[in-house]
């Protein structure tokens, strides 16, 4: 087994400052069979938790307590 397979996309993130500021008020665990993609201009706040595969991209949003526990694909998309 590989472990989690998670994509940042330049717009989520570059740089490990980035990443940590836009988490900086929640926390993210990913189990090993998991995929998850952050693609866009947000934060997540809360306690999120993905056994699953998840994509979210937004643009100036904030996602909160996002819990996934199958492995369908969810996608969450906030654009304004």
């Amino acid at each position: 087994m590989f472990g989690p397979r998670i994509v940042l996309s330049p717009d989520f993130a570059v740089t490990l400052e980035e990443m940590k500021d836009k988490i900086q008020h929640g926390k993210l665990t990913v189990t090993a069979q998991s995929t998850v993609v952050l693609d866009g201009n947000f934060r997540l706040e809360g306690n999120n938790y993905v056994d699953g595969i998840l994509k979210l991209n937004g643009n100036i949003a904030t996602f909160r307590d996002i819990i996934i526990k199958d492995v369908r694909y969810h996608k969450f998309v906030n654009t304004y």
